[in-house]
């Protein structure tokens, strides 16, 4: 029985073969064994089941120095594709990539329940863009990206379980694909794409990835790694109480209420549109309120000024005790209204002064998601691509791998 450790070092040596291959269209097996430092047997082995896989390819022959002409190796990115499915409670968004991670279609799909309905318009739209952009026979890899938290049931992702709503649609999915799907959470597959999109590099600063959705959630990055011991505080922050200190939250919420309310309460989608349709607003939707605050609507700007600085309690909070040095805002309200993220920024810097004696030499930058809607599902699509270690590393990582490389041979 092969043993765990030997298949995490066999896909660990096959990342290194497809950067190189990456980097050196054309690389010989002797050339490629050579830049990995790896025994000529192990790369062979590697490269044919790359090429059997049909990722690589023999491109005829490439002329060496010694006058022999031995077989060149190429990539095929566009030989696979890796699927992302985000799901929310009202919508799905589903994106598709190849191996090099550039996104070939992404696409939303709005039902009223996961039910068997909801779970049909997701199976529809899937097909549709595989039939325009793909096929079965070319995925590689499925994530399903969900609302936070998993049920943990082993040590790796996918090894753990959706919540209990969400069961019935897994299930359904596996059996549509015929394969177990990879799971994860919206909020890390935001910040995945993020910092694709960006090539961020974090690898000594702390960067908290916060989600404005139908709740408040955060996750933690260093060393382009996410840091597991603060995944409790993911879920928390958006229950972090508010202190109530406002006229229009005094005229939505009973007097037993009035000590505060959640930050999930404010800024969460599904309240927030509630917390408006109380205070006389007919809007269904976050693009409607947004639009009566552009028209200078009092009760929508005091309600999204609120959300704003609900976020920047949570975000003040954030940086009090853990201290990330910069903080991504990410959702609709940060993309969508333009004075969401300078008033969550001015808010958070106000608290700061009042809550830490050291404020004047916190600067954290607080900057707004370089992704758009899609962020969640297409971070799913390169989650499962660095699962099977072919997502090609972030900068960081490839300088970390060349060091490492260097290293050896000093």
């Amino acid at each position: 029985m092969t043993s765990p450790s030997f298949v995490e070092m066999r896909r660990r040596n096959a990342q290194m073969i497809l950067d190189v291959v990456r980097r050196k269209p054309g690389v010989s097996r002797a050339d490629l064994s050579r830049e990995v430092d790896l025994a000529r047997a192990t790369v062979s082995s590697i490269v044919d089941e790359l090429i059997g896989l049909k990722i690589l390819e023999e491109s005829g022959s490439k002329t060496s120095l010694r006058g022999r002409k031995p077989i060149g190796l190429n990539f095929k990115p566009n030989s696979k594709t890796s699927i992302g499915i985000s799901i929310e409670d009202n919508r799905a968004q589903i994106s598709l990539c190849d191996l090099n991670g550039r996104q070939l279609a992404s696409q939303q799909v709005v039902y009223k329940a996961i039910d068997l309905d909801g779970q049909a318009a997701i199976i529809k739209l899937l097909e549709q863009i595989l039939r325009t952009h793909s096929d079965f026979r070319r995925i590689y890899a499925i994530t399903l990206a969900l609302p936070g938290p998993l049920h943990i049931t082993g040590s790796d992702r996918q090894n753990k379980a959706a919540p209990d709503r969400f069961a019935p649609l897994v299930t359904m999915l596996e059996g549509h694909f015929g394969r177990k799907l990879a799971l994860a959470t919206n909020i890390e597959m935001a910040a995945l794409a993020e910092t694709h999109a960006e090539q961020a590099e974090c690898e000594d600063e702390l960067l908290a990835f916060v989600r404005i959705g139908h709740n408040l959630r955060v996750t933690f990055l260093q060393n382009n790694a996410f840091l597991n011991q603060f995944s409790q505080m993911g879920g928390n922050l958006g229950e972090l109480i508010f202190p109530m200190q406002n006229a229009t939250l005094a005229r939505l919420w009973e007097p037993s209420d009035m000590s505060g309310v959640s930050i999930n309460e404010l800024a969460g989608e599904p309240m927030l549109l509630s917390n408006a349709r109380k205070a006389g607003l007919a809007v269904e939707t976050l693009d409607e309120l947004v639009i009566l605050a552009s028209k200078k609507d009092p009760i929508a700007i005091d309600l999204l000024d609120l959300a704003a600085d609900g976020v920047a309690y949570g975000l003040a909070s954030l940086i009090n005790i853990i201290g990330p040095s910069r903080l991504i805002l990410a959702g609709y309200l940060p993309d969508n209204h333009g004075s969401f993220l300078p008033r969550a920024d001015l808010t958070t810097r106000q608290l700061l002064k009042k809550t830490n004696n050291n404020a004047a030499l916190i600067q954290p930058i607080i900057q707004k998601s370089v992704m758009d809607r899609g962020a969640e599902s297409y971070g799913a699509a390169l989650f499962g691509l660095s699962l099977e270690n072919i997502l090609p590393p972030l900068k960081g990582s490839q300088r970390k791998d060349r060091e490492a490389r260097n290293s050896k041979t000093s």
